[in-house]
């Protein structure tokens, strides 16, 4: 659990609550199944409610790989200009709550020089304030990368391909990252 309140300097008054549960499992030389579980809250005793950098934005390599970085989640259709007849945008405007699957199978390619590949398929959504936790509404992917571990960290690039694209949104998305995964 996480609170900002303002005995503690804070200007915003909420609490984050976040679980998670991993399993990492060796099947048979070389493969490893690694899996991944959490679920998301936040919530604001105060009218103003949570703040939107505070809220939960899925989506990208640390996330719900196949999908752009902060994509998924609610979102709201804001008027571009004052005009009464402006045309609308879609505004990411995150979820007060989240649900984030992932599973991997992660394997020796060159073992000596610590290089992995992995085959991944990930779900997740983050839901609106008026929204229940549904897993009818995850979005997933699936996908493949190459790992490799170095003195400086792990080295990512993952590509991934959700199962049923909306519109405008990209059929892969390569990502580049360097940290652990799950």
């Amino acid at each position: 659990m996480t609170s900002a309140r303002p005995e503690f300097g804070s200007q915003n008054v909420f609490d984050r609550y976040r679980a998670f549960s991993r399993i990492y499992f060796p099947l048979f030389k070389p493969f490893i199944f690694k899996m991944n579980a959490e679920i998301g809250l936040i919530r604001s005793s105060e009218a103003s409610g949570v703040p939107i950098f505070e809220r939960f934005f899925l989506g990208g390599i640390n996330t719900v790989r196949g999908f752009r970085p902060y994509s998924l989640g609610p979102k709201i259709q804001i008027p571009v200009s004052p005009d009464p007849n402006a045309a609308l945008f879609s505004f990411r405007k995150g979820g007060d709550k989240s649900l984030v699957f992932n599973w991997e199978l992660e394997f020796d390619i060159l073992k000596e020089m610590m290089i992995k590949g992995v085959l991944f398929i990930d779900a997740g959504n983050a839901y609106n304030d008026d929204e229940n936790y549904s897993i009818t509404k995850l979005r997933s992917s699936w996908g493949f990368g190459i790992r490799w571990y170095t003195f400086l960290g792990t080295l990512r690039f993952e590509w991934g391909l959700p199962f049923s694209p909306l519109p405008g949104e990209d059929k892969i998305v390569f990502e580049f990252n360097i940290g652990g995964s799950f």
